[in-house]
């Protein structure tokens, strides 16, 4: 939700009440675009049904018809609406934006082919007719499309013509209900198909925005199925989220008056295990995590109420029982290579719980600090880089090495060194406009790439591996090529080259930031 969270935030910052209205109202509309239509035109709904004296037994039947086909889309869709925002999210980020509509189609295809499938067998028990079976199987379908849209459309900051959409789809079913109504139509299946009209409206309007911000390509419309795999062991953690988070401590404010502790932990380097050993190991060590405060906190409540933030909420142990479960706990952690810094508060009598945990965030924040002015982040980020080096030299199956290539700030080919060709793995903007201008010579590209990018007191050696034979006989000799080299806007990279295993004729060529912290 960056790009248009972006937009939201300049909202935010206006002075009045007007602006405070109305960023408010965008925001709204946004992230719960769909669910805050349904229930405003159920309101509507209850009014025309009322201004026609439709029965109150077939206003209840129309309100449950609706709600279930509101419920039963957001709960099929929820399955992939994180994978897809993850997938989106980084694809935004390495400017693949040609991805993304495919992507869009390619999850809407398959929810849509399962929902219909899944909601089709429900109808058929539910007691419906016909026609009111097929009105809500149209409703449904066009909802999962909505609630698809509304992850995609996150990603764009028109949202203006977002907040249009769901104003026209209000007056198109209000308009077409009171028509339908007035021309003497079934009055329960009338206002069920005007709520459809509405939807599919929006539904439309949304698929155009959609069309309008984002390429149209040949790309895969399945690459976001990969996302899964990185999601599925976040879903596993078994952690409550921030919203649980935000429930408990109004009603453990509202209800609790005895003695508790809260512990409020951030996972160090969390974004450089990401960016150095990719998201993979990221979810590993969240997973790690998870298990070890349940270990030591299996009888308090466990929060993961942001990235890289967790809340321990603890009924159970007093402080410095606490503080010596933290300190195994801690212990374990920094066994598997994990860091956390640490704050706690405690309260006699549980009274003004937000409170309690701004403090215990407050001595996390200074032990945080502590840490880094040490120099341990410098030491945990040369750490990264050996691990990350010592995965490409030993790593030579490629489908292995990806699981482990920093997808943020690497640039990753297999070149054919026989042929000048080259495959794309983790490929940059700017690096692909210099492979398209040259026809996909990754040798032609190498030498823009040097005479732009690289600086002058590094490039007589870069030149070097312009030449494949030598690069050939280096990785025959040594098993590997690295070079270290300075770039014009001063920030230090390591190509490395390795073989694949599968091939003679191709290697792998990974550019890496390179860690320029000195020792401590």
């Amino acid at each position: 939700m960056a790009g248009i969270g972006f937009e939201l935030k300049k909202l935010f910052h206006r002075k009045g009440l007007v602006a405070m209205v109305r960023a408010y109202g965008y925001a709204g509309v946004i992230c719960t675009g769909p669910m805050l239509l349904g229930i405003l035109l159920q309101f509507g709904v209850l009014a025309v049904s009322g201004w026609w004296h439709v029965p109150r037994a077939d206003q209840n039947l129309l309100v449950c018809m609706i709600t279930y086909t509101l419920l039963a889309s957001l709960v099929l869709t929820s399955f992939l609406s994180m994978p897809v925002t993850r997938f989106l999210a980084d694809m935004l980020f390495e400017h693949h934006e040609e991805t993304i509509l495919p992507s869009f189609w390619g999850s809407t295809t398959l929810m849509l082919a399962v929902g219909a499938v899944l909601y089709a067998v429900f109808l058929l028990f539910s007691g419906a007719t016909l026609m009111q079976g097929l009105l809500c199987l149209w409703l449904f379908l066009e909802m999962i499309v909505n609630w698809n849209a509304m992850s995609y459309l996150t990603a764009i900051k028109d949202y203006q013509g977002i907040m249009w959409s769901f104003v026209a789809a209000v007056v198109v079913a209000f308009l077409s209900a009171c028509a339908m109504m007035a021309l003497g139509l079934p009055q329960v299946e009338s206002l069920l198909a005007a709520v459809a009209f509405g939807y599919g409206v929006m539904m439309v309007w949304d698929v155009v925005l959609l069309h309008r911000y984002f390429p149209q390509s040949s790309e895969s419309p399945w690459t976001f199925l990969a996302w899964l795999d990185r999601f599925l062991p976040l879903a596993l953690t078994g952690l409550l989220n921030r919203n649980a988070f935000d429930d408990d401590v109004e009603f453990i404010q509202a209800t609790h008056d005895k003695p508790l502790t809260v512990m409020y932990m951030d996972l160090i380097g969390l974004h450089e295990i990401n960016n150095h050993l990719g998201h993979a190991r990221g979810d590993v060590v969240l997973c790690e995590l998870a298990d070890a405060a349940r270990a030591y906190f299996g009888d308090d409540n466990i929060y993961r109420i942001g990235g890289d933030e967790f809340v321990i909420i603890s009924f159970a142990h007093s402080m410095a029982q606490s503080a010596r479960q933290m300190g195994y706990m801690r212990q374990e952690l920094l066994d598997h290579g994990c860091e956390l810094s640490v704050g706690m508060a405690e309260s006699d009598d549980g009274e003004d719980i937000p409170d309690l945990v701004n403090q215990a965030e407050n001595e996390m924040r200074k032990d945080k600090k502590r840490y880094y002015a040490s120099g341990s982040g410098k030491r945990q980020l040369r750490t990264l880089n050996k691990q990350l080096e010592d995965i490409l030299v030993r790593n030579k199956d490629m489908e292995s090495l990806l699981q482990h290539l920093n997808t943020r700030y690497s640039i990753a080919y297999v070149v054919n060194l026989r042929a000048d060709t080259q495959r794309p793995v983790v490929v940059p903007g700017y690096v692909q406009k210099m492979l398209d201008k040259h026809g996909g010579s990754f040798h032609e590209m190498l030498l823009d790439y040097c005479d732009k990018l690289v600086a002058p007191a590094y490039r007589d050696g870069f030149r070097m591996l312009f030449d494949y034979d030598y690069v050939r006989d280096r990785i025959c000799r040594e098993g590997a090529i690295r070079y270290a080299y300075v770039r014009n806007d001063g920030e230090r990279f390591l190509i490395t080259i390795f073989p694949d295993t599968h091939s003679v004729d191709e290697v792998m060529w990974v550019f890496a930031k390179e860690d320029t912290s000195s020792e401590e």
